[in-house]
């Protein structure tokens, strides 16, 4: 299990033990004080860290998330904003018919 204690921001980079975990755009605040929590907060609760890094070969982390039922704080907000369930579910259906993508 991880343990959230020993996450990082290091730059732009989340870490965790000096291992890449994620990127995010530290330019926006909404970033720094609600996407990385929750991020954070999704990834302990639903991962293993030899899972994650294992899927981080080959997927992307919001993808590797996201295979788990993850919706970001802002596509939360533009999802109930927009009548939809803020779901794994409520955001397939909205990227379908829309034809947008939510981070």
């Amino acid at each position: 299990m991880f343990d959230s204690e020993k996450f990082k921001i290091e730059g732009d980079h989340l870490v965790y033990e000096d291992k890449f975990v994620a990127k995010f755009n530290m330019k926006d605040h909404l970033m720094v004080n609600r996407a990385i929590p929750a991020f954070i907060s999704f990834l302990v609760q639903n991962f293993e860290p030899e899972e994650y890094f294992k899927l981080l070969e080959t997927e992307l982390p919001l993808s590797i998330l996201r295979s788990k039922g993850y919706v970001s704080p802002l596509a939360r907000r533009v999802l109930i904003n927009f009548g939809y369930n803020p779901t794994k579910e409520g955001l397939e259906l909205y990227e379908k018919e829309t034809g947008k993508t939510l981070r």
